[in-house]
């Protein structure tokens, strides 16, 4: 209700509303659901506490945990809370709206602290990247100056020969054989074989 309350959930299953007010509540049974409302409350779970949600509402709330940090994982839900999971024992809690923790006699850390210092078996709490999965793969960035890329070669290949037109005039080394005629071609016309 409205003012300051200490209330001890020891039962099953119940409801709670804290109210307004800087409340203080103990959890030691099982399938609560805890609403702290608005205040600075503290919201103490006991070791053999399971299944309970607790909702800190507005205001700077507190979660205290019997045991220290090293013992305990965290990991976020789909629905955007959080479970907490003593790794010895294997019960959880569920919480949402909670910005302090307290771990045993150790001092209280804020939420973003305990989330880095959090450890034990299981998976801790990281953030991921949203996406819509629709992003395009990244591709290098150019000038426009790049020079296009020669193939390799391996030094064997065959020269390129130029092409001709046809016409091109035959080599003459003045020692052609004369034909069957008798005569020698020339540059200038034919000769006469000289007698024998």
């Amino acid at each position: 209700g409205a003012g300051d309350d200490t209330v001890s959930v020891e039962g099953d299953a119940n409801t709670i509303g804290g109210g307004s007010g800087d409340d203080v509540l103990s959890v030691s049974g099982d399938n609560n659901v805890i609403h702290a409302q608005s205040g600075a409350d503290m919201v103490t779970l006991t070791e053999d506490a399971s299944g309970n949600f607790i909702n800190g509402g507005s205001d700077v709330d507190t979660l205290h945990l019997p045991k220290p940090i090293e013992n305990y994982t965290v990991e976020a839900l789909a629905d955007g809370t959080f479970k907490i999971t003593d790794n010895e024992t294997g019960l959880s809690n569920t919480f949402v709206n909670i910005e302090t923790f307290q771990f045993g006699t150790d001092a209280p850390l804020s939420f973003d602290s305990m989330i880095e210092q959090i450890g034990g078996e299981g998976e801790d709490v990281t953030e991921v990247p949203e996406t819509d999965g629709n992003e395009s793969p990244e591709v290098p960035e150019t000038d426009g100056n790049e020079s296009p890329e020669v193939p390799e070669t391996d030094g064997n290949e065959s020269p390129q020969v130029p092409d001709t037109d046809g016409n091109d005039s035959p080599d003459t080394d003045g020692n052609d054989k004369p034909d069957a005629s008798g005569t020698v071609g020339t540059e200038e016309g034919t000769t006469d074989k000289p007698a024998e």
